[in-house]
């Protein structure tokens, strides 16, 4: 279970008396699958401190699961790892999935005109979660237009096998026409998380189209997000978000 708004608790939820708010936060972390420095606790409007003790049988009781905290990780290249997730990027040629790679990976603005990649590119980037789970990403960057350019049944097998989340890209001057395609095309060799991306969020666009793209994600319940390369514009928050749910989905299996 995740959600994002104050969830408020029920009566098998009402804490024993004298039950530490660290207490209660244990409890309701294996219910929610999260980790209790995530829970924040409400009391009648007021937050409530670890150390606190909940002397009573509140029904006012409202709880709360913080974002993730996502950091880079430099550990050694045999340090141990919690979770690896492989992440696809797909889409057509110059949707900017090698910018959107370079701008997570290096954290540096993409140098001039990226070539167009050729076959797949896979990049390793690693995480810190919560200050205590180590998460390394496995980031394959697939070539565009895979329907277009006829790519083998089995290279798209190897392509999508074992994936996590597949990002599907998009310029957000030119959104693809293909994109309804590539879905279906990811959707039949996975069942990763999938996620649409519209790139170049820092030039003009056409709204109705954008529109028409954020609708098409949500009928396919795939994640939306709308990133700058170019800027960085919202790529870390982009991959931060979704590490957290693919961690959260992880620790219920």
């Amino acid at each position: 279970m995740s959600f994002s708004g104050w969830l408020q608790l029920g009566p098998q939820h009402s804490p024993e008396v004298d039950s530490s708010v660290r207490h209660v936060k244990k409890l309701l972390a294996k219910e929610l699958s999260a980790r209790p420095s995530r829970l924040v606790l409400l009391l009648f409007g007021r937050e409530l401190r670890d150390e606190e003790l909940l002397s009573l049988q509140r029904m006012d009781l409202y709880c709360k699961c913080l974002p993730h905290k996502v950091e880079d990780y430099s550990g050694s290249p045999d340090h141990k790892q919690d979770a690896m997730f492989k992440v696809v990027l797909a889409g057509a040629t110059g949707a900017g999935k090698t910018s959107i790679l370079r701008r997570f990976v290096e954290g540096v603005e993409p140098f001039g005109t990226t070539l167009p990649t050729l076959g797949v590119d896979v990049e390793t980037k690693k995480l810190l979660i919560d200050d205590s789970v180590r998460v390394s990403l496995r980031l394959w960057d697939s070539q565009g237009s895979q329907t277009a350019c006829g790519l083998e049944e089995g290279d798209l097998a190897s392509l999508y096998a074992g994936a996590s989340l597949v990002l599907l890209c998009i310029a957000m001057h030119e959104p693809c026409q293909e994109l309804s395609a590539m879905h279906l095309l990811a959707k039949s060799h996975s069942e990763a998380v999938m996620a649409i991306v519209v790139n170049k969020a820092d030039l003009k666009h056409n709204d109705q189209l954008v529109d028409t793209v954020r609708s098409f994600a949500r009928d396919q319940s795939c994640f939306y997000f709308e990133v700058s390369a170019r800027t960085g514009q919202g790529v870390d928050d982009m991959f931060h978000h979704l590490v957290g749910q693919l961690l959260d989905m992880h620790s219920r299996r």
